[in-house]
């Protein structure tokens, strides 16, 4: 018995070393700076005036038909107010594209802009808010 205990024991011996053997030092272990994708955000803030006349009105939206609601709605401008969220790093770009975004009428000039300067589309998000809608239109740009 102590002959067979003794030799597992100096067979596992190579087994238990090769387990405990440290790991390259030379390996990176953080990407942070070195990421391969950036990411933007563009927010767009969606008013409808047609939502907000109704509310103020006194007549209400009980005293319209749908056909007269919809007429409304499909003839009135909306305000849409667009801002570009990106990294720290790229300030400059982040700026330039903020100064331009009073010039885009919908949400798809904003995309359309971001795209120019070579983002991508990933994904979107509508939440609505009390008679307006706020867009979240996520973008991704490989380095």
């Amino acid at each position: 018995m102590k002959k067979t205990v003794l030799l597992i024991l100096v067979a596992m011996v190579p087994y238990f070393t090769m387990a405990q053997k440290r790991s390259n030092k030379t390996k990176k272990t953080s990407q942070s700076s070195n990421s391969n994708y950036d990411f933007m955000v563009i927010i767009g803030f969606h008013i409808a005036a047609a939502e907000v006349e109704e509310r103020r009105s006194p007549k209400g939206p009980r005293t319209q038909t749908p056909n007269d609601r919809v007429k409304r709605l499909m003839n009135t401008s909306t305000k849409v107010k667009i801002e570009f969220d990106l990294p720290r790093r790229l300030k400059d770009e982040e700026i330039q594209l903020n100064e331009t975004a009073s010039t885009h009428r919908t949400m798809v000039d904003a995309v359309q802009a971001a795209a120019v300067n070579g983002w991508e589309f990933k994904s979107a998000n509508v939440v609505p808010v009390a008679g307006s809608k706020i867009y979240y239109y996520y973008m991704e740009r490989r380095n």
